[in-house]
């Protein structure tokens, strides 16, 4: 099963360095059900009032419908347009070391890994005016598609959002 302990010790500790004025989301596999049991055993509730939760992308589609309504990323309107496969990248990068960490010491182990991340970090540095011209051109792309969607629909988007709202708190109303 999933650990969920690590997970909040993660929280409790990251929060612990930042300011309280911070916002802070996180992508986890199973957000749905530890969200739940946050409120339910009265975890880190002092917290909650910062955090936001989400699944990655490729996960959401396997939980229930109201779950996806919930932590979809593309539904919450603070994560933007990420899919939280961001540590899936990372740590494709990394796991060409695997092998040489296994058979090196503590110190060596993490040399090397704090070699290779540096250098991860500077191929990505080298390329951030790119790629962030490549996900603002895709940002403005996809505003300007749903857009002309919606101007094709002929419905004021007020009215749109309170159909919206209507549909979440129908859906994600507990059952009598």
């Amino acid at each position: 099963g999933e650990k969920q302990y690590f997970m909040l010790m993660m929280i409790q500790k990251l929060l612990g360095e930042l300011l309280e004025s911070f916002t802070v989301g996180f992508f986890y596999d199973v957000i749905c059900a530890m969200h739940c049991e946050m409120e339910h055993w009265q975890l880190l509730l002092q917290c909650l009032p910062c955090l936001k939760f989400s699944t990655p992308v490729f996960h959401s589609y396997g939980h229930q419908w109201p779950c996806q309504l919930s932590y979809h990323p593309y539904k919450n309107p603070e994560f933007g347009h990420t899919d939280g496969e961001g540590c899936k990248r990372e740590w494709n990068l990394l796991n060409r070391i695997i092998p040489t960490c296994c058979i090196s010491g503590f110190h060596c182990h993490l040399f090397v890994i704090n070699n290779k991340q540096a250098h991860i970090d500077e191929q990505n540095c080298l390329n951030l005016g790119s790629h962030l011209k490549c996900r603002f051109d895709d940002a403005m792309a996809k505003l300007e598609e749903a857009e002309c969607a919606l101007e094709k629909l002929m419905i004021p988007v007020d009215n749109i959002k309170a159909v919206w709202a209507k549909q979440l708190s129908t859906q994600q109303a507990e059952p009598p």
